[in-house]
């Protein structure tokens, strides 16, 4: 990840996917990636709340989150959250 972002990029560990977008959330952290699968309740929560406050997240595609289907629970292409420049991350990480 360091590689896609920069030698300047800091990277924090934490435990916690909500957690983690409350991070972004509060600014204490410029953004939110996760890189392996996911399920979807260990991220909806924090994907309403940044939602709510004109964040972004979706996932490493660039794609919205679907949350409409009950058979479908893992979310398989990681996560980026973002209260700013999701489109910089986007560039930056998102491989087609």
């Amino acid at each position: 990840m360091r590689k896609d972002l920069g030698d300047n990029t800091k990277i924090i560990s934490a435990a916690g996917a909500g957690y983690k977008v409350l991070q972004v959330v509060h600014n204490n952290a410029t953004a939110y990636v996760h890189t392996t699968r996911i399920k979807k309740w260990d991220i909806c929560a924090g994907n309403a709340i940044l939602n709510a406050v004109g964040g972004q997240m979706t996932n490493l595609l660039n794609v919205k989150i679907d949350y409409s289907s009950n058979d479908i629970v893992i979310n398989d292409n990681g996560i980026l959250a973002t209260m700013n420049n999701h489109d910089m991350y986007v560039t930056k990480i998102v491989k087609t």
